[in-house]
């Protein structure tokens, strides 16, 4: 039964911290390729501008620019793919899927006040990594598919032409969770199936500030609170026969019971830089801290509990210091070209790696193209995210699963975008 609480019971919870596996954006676990296309093609740096209404995520100060009534819609769509190569040379890769990340903005903002008003939707964490039943995965973690989004009403005053403020609240909705693996059986007894569903909620808030000394240059600064999400949910088992059955579930094929575990998104800090040169070109720099290192362990509860079921997984996770890089240039007044880059520190450490989220640490070139039309405006971008190869040796999985061997991750992201404003 420690087994099988391992496979499934505490594999499910550790996919759970797998949202933001395949990280994106300028933070390491930030999952920016759902949030503006725009920012997107100039390396995800976009606080120390803020301009438009994804201003609501990146910098809420920068709402205070953005002025009439604004909307902004779009979303990425992530081909995403990692190969494992055990010691012994047996290869096995994710199966291809492709996640679709929105987010949407509406900003309104009264004449001749120094008022700005917005919600954002978008889903800013996000995970769906499958390994093939009969792959090196199949006993600690088949499919992990976690669905979220994030609500983030905002305001934003101008204290001068200088100096503007901004804060929101942060809802967080983890409403989709479907966590899958396969449970070995003993011998002559045919294997089961473990899956854990569930859902939750939390809170938090975030302010910023954007600063603009002279007519050149610009600062923005923009912090998030942690979230805590206490995520509920059910833990089965099911087609289980044979030794199996009769050892652990005294007969019966099927087993379930509530379960639940907080989930620790964590604060973070990020600091922008805006240069505009002359009317044609922009830069854009940010410097990105996420708290990761609260995630010491994941702790269990059940609604039946026993002494065979694992109270706790240790996490041990990493703090991460991540850089974004990019720049515009306005070809014509009805084109905008767009390159970026961004360098990211991978947040979990060898010891704990394993197949649910096999993080790295990565480097990722961007580039887009936007389209002004009148009052509107249609951005296309594209990334690709080259993670470093992970060599692992450790204790992370268990006896059926072992996670040693070498991750190679590589992600390409599509996004398109549309806004348009009145008044």
């Amino acid at each position: 039964m420690q087994l099988l609480n391992r496979s499934f019971l505490a594999v499910a919870v550790v996919a759970f911290y797998s949202l933001p596996a395949f990280a994106l954006g300028s933070g390491a676990f930030a999952n920016q390729a759902g949030v503006s296309t725009k920012a997107t093609a100039h390396g995800y740096a976009f606080a120390g501008v803020a301009d438009d209404p994804s201003a609501i995520f990146y910098n809420p100060a920068g709402l205070a620019q953005v002025k009439g009534w604004q909307i902004m819609v779009g979303g990425s769509i992530l081909a995403l793919k990692t190969e494992h190569i055990t010691p012994t040379g047996i290869k096995d890769k994710t199966a291809s899927n492709l996640p679709i990340a929105p987010y949407f903005y509406l900003t309104g903002a009264p004449s001749n006040s120094p008022w700005t008003f917005g919600i954002g939707v978008n889903s800013p964490f996000g995970l769906v990594t499958e390994w093939k039943n009969d792959s090196f995965s199949s006993y600690w973690a088949t499919k992990s598919q976690v669905y979220m989004y994030a609500v983030n009403p905002t305001a934003a005053y101008a204290l001068s032409e200088k100096l503007s403020l901004g804060a929101g609240v942060d809802y967080f909705n983890i409403y989709n969770v479907e966590l899958n693996q396969r449970v070995p059986g003993l011998p002559a007894s045919p294997e089961g199936d473990g899956k854990f569903s569930g859902d939750g909620a939390g809170w938090g808030y975030n302010f910023g500030a954007l600063w603009k000394p002279v007519e050149k240059h610009s600062f923005g600064l923009s912090y998030r609170s942690k979230v805590n999400v206490k995520v509920k949910g059910d833990t089965e088992l099911s087609g289980v026969t044979g030794a199996l059955s009769l050892l652990y579930l005294g007969g019966a094929s099927s087993y379930k019971t509530g379960a639940s575990t907080k989930m620790k998104f964590p604060q973070s800090l990020l600091l922008g830089y805006g240069f505009h040169p002359n009317s044609k070109w922009t830069v854009f720099a940010d410097y990105e801290w996420f708290n990761w290192s609260r995630n010491k362990e994941t702790k269990f509860d059940y609604d039946q509990n026993n002494a065979l079921l694992t109270q706790s997984v240790p996490r041990e996770w990493r703090n991460s210091n991540n850089v974004g890089v990019g720049t515009e240039w306005k070809a014509k007044d009805w084109l905008d070209l767009r390159c970026g880059a961004l360098v990211y520190e991978a947040v979990v450490p060898s010891k704990t790696l394993e197949s649910s989220l096999p993080d790295s640490s990565r480097f990722d070139l961007t580039i887009g193209v936007g389209f002004h039309l009148g009052n509107s405006n249609i951005d296309f971008a594209y990334n690709s995210i080259f993670f470093n190869n992970r060599n692992i040796d450790n204790n992370a999985g268990n006896s059926f699963s072992s996670m040693d061997g070498k991750f190679k991750t590589m992600i390409n992201i599509f996004s398109v975008g549309l806004s348009h404003k009145w008044g």
